[in-house]
């Protein structure tokens, strides 16, 4: 576990998201991820919306020993936007998230096995929610600062 590694529990709120899913390698989540991002998800962003937008990375389920997982790029829902037949709308449920600031994109797959196999195992409060997903959060400031927050959902014991 990254000896830095700032871990909080916190409370968040339901957030609706419309996002294009694909499959992920797990060997090249990093550059496949942005990848995605880049060339099949920046298109529909800029057909949405020409204000800067907060964009959500989520990961329905995650096992680090899987080949593949699946990989969601999204932004928040806008009203009155009629979502196109290719992309998706969701909800990520409101609930309790461990959150963790990252300021390297390139250290959230470390961090998020750091959670799941030390830091959750090694305590006693809280167990991983499968019911919700894991999910980045870009902020809409993240171009400049390179800033994401990984948030893992958990259940108090």
């Amino acid at each position: 576990m990254p000896d830095d590694l700032m871990l909080n529990v916190t409370q968040c709120a339901t957030q609706r998201v419309i996002g294009l899913p694909t499959q992920i390698n797990t060997a090249d989540a990093l550059q496949e991820c942005f990848r995605h991002w880049q060339e099949n998800f920046s298109p529909y962003i800029e057909r949405m919306t020409t204000l800067p937008t907060m964009g959500f990375g989520i990961i329905p389920s995650y096992d680090p020993f899987r080949e593949k997982f699946k990989y969601i790029a999204s932004v928040p829902s806008i009203p009155g936007f009629r979502v196109p037949e290719d992309l998706d709308e969701l909800e990520i449920p409101a609930g309790l998230y461990l959150e963790s600031l990252l300021i390297m994109q390139t250290e959230r797959y470390e961090v998020l096995e750091a959670i799941l196999r030390q830091w959750l195992p090694g305590q006693n409060e809280y167990r991983l929610n499968p019911a919700a997903p894991i999910y980045e959060l870009y902020p809409t400031d993240y171009p400049q600062t390179g800033l994401i927050t990984l948030y893992v959902p958990v259940r108090r014991v």
